[in-house]
């Protein structure tokens, strides 16, 4: 019954901004239930579309945030009983996109001439999509946390919600191909580098710049970013809290940069913005990682081997960096530590080697040059010995798909 109550107050509270349609699913994905008075034009569009399959498939207790044509967003959540799903609970559809009205009658159409039946049908459905709401994004995104917290009883940060994909169909799956697989191998080496706070991602971060980001053809180019990046932006908060950051701090940076992102006014905005969250996730986990029985002076001398693993360095060159005589900062570093300079130095390039080995196509003999290695067969020779496998190995069992 409190449920009940929860979902009815729910209703009539977004009813006061736009009339969202509510829907109900039981565990095999049969409809229940809709406050939708053009119930048969949408429920097709929800099954067929892949959203209420997507829905049954997911393995999430978060808010779903589902998509289907013309940039028609819906949100669902599952109620469970006795840990076994037991409804869906779903809102919309809405349109996330702030088109002009040209190119809004022009998705609609497409819609419609996609669509299979009747004169009659293909009608009501045009009918019923001018009466769909359009939302700004982050509205819809809390609309879709709200629900979350009627449903489960539990708040869901916007950065905790799971999404399908993105928020739009046709215009981002016509981006032409643009070697995708280097997109997905840098899209992971960024959130590998988030896990484990590595700083040095500058470079990283200009190879992959182009993440989430669409072709100038793409209507409303910086709707469709806005929505990418706060995708790319939940994706680094639970990289974060993978990587030893707490889901509270983790989860509320992840919501202060996806509101930002909400008020960026230009791509150039919106671009700069997400670069510095990757920086700001890597930092912060980087600073709950790091070891505090290291005196501030060693933990440096870490970091900085780290951060400077493609370098030529030496003993005698971090000892002049701290101010130390190398002879003493080698007795202070082992110490500490428990391994020589040099031992965790080739373990600081191991580690950026097997970045470059699953996320980029780098020979192994180029990596081995770009690490100050002196050769391809020292390089395998010290990465077999830390890592416990060959370069070889360790590539081919990280780059599948």
């Amino acid at each position: 019954m409190e449920l009940q109550n929860n979902l009815m107050l729910f209703r009539e509270l977004i009813a006061c901004d736009e009339p969202i349609y509510y829907w109900c699913y039981d565990g095999d994905g049969s409809l229940m239930a809709s406050s939708c008075p053009e119930e048969t034009v949408f429920h097709p569009i929800f099954r067929h579309s892949g959203c209420l399959e997507y829905a049954l498939a997911a393995q999430t207790e978060a808010p779903m945030l589902l998509s289907s044509a013309a940039n028609m967003a819906w949100a669902g959540v599952w109620e469970f009983r006795e840990d076994m799903r037991f409804r869906l609970h779903v809102i919309g559809p809405c349109l996330t996109s702030s088109l002009s009205p040209q190119m809004m009658e022009h998705a609609r159409r497409q819609v419609a001439a996609a669509a299979e039946g009747s004169p009659a049908y293909k009608e009501r459905l045009l009918a019923g999509l001018e009466r769909i709401p359009t939302l700004p994004v982050s509205v819809f995104f809390r609309y879709a946390a709200m629900l979350g917290r009627c449903v489960t009883g539990r708040r869901t940060p916007l950065s905790g919600l799971h999404h399908q994909n993105t928020l739009s169909d046709s215009p981002a799956e016509r981006v032409v191909p643009r070697d995708r697989m280097n997109v997905y191998r840098a899209e992971r080496m960024l959130l590998q580098m988030v896990r484990e706070g590595d700083l040095n991602s500058a470079g990283v971060l200009s190879y992959a710049s182009n993440i989430g980001t669409l072709q100038p053809y793409v209507p409303d180019p910086l709707g469709q970013a806005q929505i990418a990046y706060t995708i790319l932006t939940s994706l680094c908060t639970r990289a974060a809290i993978e990587g030893g950051l707490s889901p509270e701090l983790a989860y509320t940076t992840g919501d202060q940069y996806i509101q930002k992102l909400f008020l960026t006014h230009t791509m150039t905005e919106a671009l700069a913005l997400k670069n510095k969250m990757y920086q700001d996730f890597i930092e912060k986990v980087h600073a709950c990682r790091s070891n505090p029985k290291f005196s501030q002076e060693i933990q440096s001398c870490c970091d900085y081997m780290e951060l400077h693993a493609e370098e030529p360095l030496s003993l005698e060159r971090l000892a002049e960096r701290l101010g130390y005589n190398k002879y003493y900062l080698s007795r202070r570093f082992k110490a500490e530590v428990g391994c020589t300079v040099n031992g965790y130095l080739q373990i600081a390039r191991v580690e950026r080697a097997k970045m470059l080995l699953s996320c980029t196509d780098m020979p192994v003999a180029d990596i081995a040059l770009e690490l100050q290695f002196a050769t391809a067969s020292h390089f395998s020779v010290v990465f077999k010995r830390i890592a416990g496998q060959s370069p070889a190995q360790y590539r081919a069992e990280r780059q599948a798909p």
